[in-house]
C-alpha cells in the first residue's frame, strides 16, 4: 500500500503541478485569446490557483487512502473545520486584498485544516495504525463460515 500510495502521490503532483505551471506562465495570453481582455486575471490571481490546483490534488490522493481503510470520521472533521474557517479566512480577506482572497482564504483553510491533519492521519495509516484491535479481528473460522441471512 505503501508503494502505491507513494507512487500515485508522486506522479500526480508532477502532472498537476506541470499543468498549473503552464497555466500560471501561460494563463494570461490564453484567456486573453479566449474570452477577450476583459477577462484576463492577473499574475497573482494565476499563481494562487496554480498553488490551490497542487493543493486539491495532494488532498484528493489523502482522501482516497483515507476512504479505502475506512477513515471517514478523520476526512468529515477536517471537511467541517477546513469549510468553517474558509468561510471566516474568506469573508475576512475578500474585504481587504479583494477577489483574490477569495482564493487565499480557501488555500489557508485547507492547508491548516485539510491537508496537515489529513497527511498526520495518511503517515499513521502507512505505518499499520488504523487497524482494528486485534481481539476485534475475525478468526479464521468466522471469516469462512456463511453468513447468517434473516428472513421476514
Amino acid at each position: 500500500m505503501r508503494k502505491t500510495h507513494s507512487e500515485l502521490v508522486r506522479k500526480t503532483l508532477f502532472f498537476v503541478t506541470l499543468a498549473a505551471l503552464a497555466i500560471a506562465l501561460f494563463g494570461r495570453t490564453l484567456i486573453y485569446y479566449w474570452a477577450g481582455p476583459a477577462a484576463v486575471p492577473s499574475h497573482a490571481l494565476l499563481w494562487t490557483m496554480a498553488l490551490w490546483a497542487v493543493l486539491v490534488s495532494t488532498t484528493s490522493n489523502q482522501a482516497l487512502l483515507l476512504t479505502a481503510v475506512n477513515r471517514l470520521g478523520v476526512e468529515t472533521a477536517c471537511a467541517i473545520v477546513s469549510a468553517i474557517a474558509n468561510l471566516i479566512f474568506s469573508i475576512y480577506l475578500v474585504q481587504r486584498v479583494g477577489t483574490i482572497g477569495v482564493l487565499i482564504g480557501t488555500t489557508v483553510s485547507f492547508l491548516l485544516f485539510m491537508l496537515v491533519p489529513q497527511e498526520i492521519e495518511v503517515r499513521r495509516v502507512l505505518r499499520g495504525r488504523y487497524l482494528p484491535a486485534k481481539d476485534a479481528t475475525p478468526t479464521k473460522e468466522e471469516l469462512e463460515r456463511p453468513a447468517e441471512v434473516e428472513v421476514q
